[in-house]
């Protein structure tokens, strides 16, 4: 194993809060079910780990922060949304669990930690559901050559309300000093408008306290600390924790969320950018300078993309001004 998905979420925590979460949330106790019929096996019998990732389509449009999609993206234990053209970019998505996971028959050659999914339910109420079932912990194997301990978890997405469960079975956990940072839980919650690259911006809302009635909390670049408290302890078997989405998130208008679902993509480029318009909304935009004077690239789209081309620039750093129905957000990029 290359690196564990322990260092890929800390990774993904360094980012920068501002935005306002689009879920109200509260925490419930109901029966743990494995998937164990009728789901459908991505690991097969080869065992996985940290580096282990697949794309899994989705039967009906799911919307996250209101931008709908199909496909979900897993990696290690963190479970997004990705474009149908399995581009990254800027996502948000949820981590069921900040622990470093891998197959408890990593070294046999067969697998014993299936990770699956199954569709239930009647269009258009249907609820995909996605389970790590006896997950190992790679913290264990690499400091004890063991694979013991395990945990049990459950990520479910409903068709028509777009509210999304983390669900936990069974789990034993013998080293929780070896695997958290001055904790004894994970980090979990939900990270929103992440640049993939290098996380460089979005916001990180985790829950902390009481695993059986935790607050939820959010976290900033500048003040990031691995070491910030997160929940008492790991949750109990059955704990549910929903997320639903808001009627009106932050109280802003459809143009504004329009343009806070624009993504850039790359960052950092000697040419081209692309502009992710998810939304189709008609946006205006020019390139501006550090001090705010224009350049020669203006113009306005409302297609799904569009490309900038930078090459005739100086190299520095550019804002790209994005408008619409008088709303305006600054991008920053770095021409290099």
């Amino acid at each position: 194993m290359r690196k564990s998905i322990f260092l890929a979420a800390l990774m993904l925590l360094t980012i920068s809060a501002g935005a306002q979460l689009y879920y109200s949330f509260d925490a419930r106790y109901e029966p743990y079910v494995p998937l164990s019929s009728g789901a459908t096996n991505l690991s097969g019998s080869i065992p996985w780990d940290g580096d282990s990732s697949y794309y899994v389509p989705i039967p009906f449009i799911f919307k996250i922060n209101e931008v709908p999609k199909t496909v979900f993206k897993i990696f290690g234990c963190q479970v997004m949304p990705a474009s149908d053209t399995n581009s990254l970019g800027y996502v948000s998505g949820f981590l069921p669990t900040s622990l470093g996971l891998t197959d408890r028959g990593s070294g046999t050659g067969t697998s014993q930690s299936p990770i699956r999914y199954r569709t239930d339910g009647v269009a258009p109420r249907r609820i995909f559901k996605l389970e790590y079932a006896n997950a190992g912990i790679f913290n264990e194997g690499s400091a004890f050559g063991s694979l013991d301990d395990y945990v049990n978890f459950q990520i479910w997405v409903y068709e028509d309300t777009n509210i999304v469960e983390l669900r936990y079975g069974s789990a034993k956990l013998s080293y929780p000093s070896v695997y958290f940072i001055n904790s004894l839980a994970p980090h979990i919650g939900f990270f929103d408008k992440i640049e993939m690259q290098n996380g460089s911006s979005g916001s990180f809302f985790y829950l902390k306290g009481d695993p059986g009635a935790p607050t939820l909390d959010s976290v900033a670049a500048s003040s990031f600390d691995f070491m910030m408290t997160t929940l008492m302890s790991y949750p109990d078997s059955s704990t549910v924790y929903r997320f639903t989405p808001k009627a009106n998130p932050s109280g802003i208008s459809a143009a504004a969320s329009a343009l806070q679902a624009v993504r850039i993509s790359p960052t950092v480029t000697n040419g081209l950018v692309m502009l992710d318009n998810p939304q189709h909304c008609r946006i205006s935009y020019s390139v501006r300078t550090m001090s705010g004077a224009t350049t020669n690239l203006e113009g306005s789209f409302e297609s799904a993309q569009q490309d900038i081309n930078l090459s005739g620039l100086a190299s520095g750093v550019y804002y790209i001004e994005l408008q619409a129905e008088g709303s305006k957000v600054l991008k920053e990029l770095l021409r290099q």
